[in-house]
């Protein structure tokens, strides 16, 4: 198949979290589990310079989704995240700042198929289908 070039004019940001470990006798604070301290980093990475655009630091307890209430996101920038961020209320918040979002699904997502469009010719092998969707619970 060949390969055919695009850019895409929206900013693109990665949205993720990691978690780092803390020594239980010095951190108690960061109680985590019951014998684990840690803390959470919350990351916006910049696609085209590969730079952190925002850093969150959380106890490692706080979930992946409602860090991210506090990003700071552009009007039109694009977010990919994994499936962590898979909720209806930050996706509508998301949706209703005129963000776009690529988010990989749950496997048992529910939604309804308001259009179901044409696959272009020149397209990734891994693109099955195109559809514009409405979510109805994850």
């Amino acid at each position: 198949m060949k390969r055919t070039k695009f850019k895409i004019k929206s900013k693109i940001l990665f949205l993720a979290a990691t978690i780092i470990s803390l020594c239980l006798s010095r951190f108690d604070w960061s109680k985590y589990k019951t014998k684990k301290e840690a803390v959470k980093m919350h990351t916006l990475l910049d696609y085209e310079g590969y730079l952190r655009t925002y850093v969150n630091n959380t106890d490692g307890k706080t979930a992946d989704n409602k860090s991210a209430y506090d990003t700071p996101l552009s009007k039109g920038s694009v977010i990919v995240a994994d499936r962590f961020y898979n909720d209806c209320a930050i996706l509508n918040v998301w949706d209703s700042n005129q963000v776009y979002f690529v988010v990989k699904h749950k496997s048992k997502i529910k939604y309804n198929t308001i259009k179901e469009l044409a696959l272009p010719e020149q397209r990734h092998q891994h693109v099955l289908k195109n559809k514009i969707i409405e979510l109805t619970t994850i």
